[in-house]
């Protein structure tokens, strides 16, 4: 009796140490994915705000060529 007790007591601690380390994978997996999550959206806004930059610059230049244009005309 005492040996079926400890049996399946043994079973089950190894089938926990298989969680466990299941676990720890599952959580440095997670912790990967979060990194990355992060670095993507960091890229995301700097190139959101390069795209903005870029663009006003566009529209200086665009209007100082109507200027340039216009003072030639006169």
């Amino acid at each position: 009796m005492l040996g079926y007790i400890f049996g399946s007591l043994r079973s089950s601690e190894t089938a926990i140490k298989g969680i466990r380390v299941t676990l720890k994978h599952q959580s440095r997996f997670n912790r990967n994915v979060g990194l990355w999550a992060c670095a993507m959206t960091a890229y995301v806004v700097m190139t959101e705000l390069d795209r903005r930059e870029q663009n006003k610059k566009i529209k200086e230049l665009s209007n100082e060529i109507k200027e340039l244009k216009r003072s030639e005309g006169e």
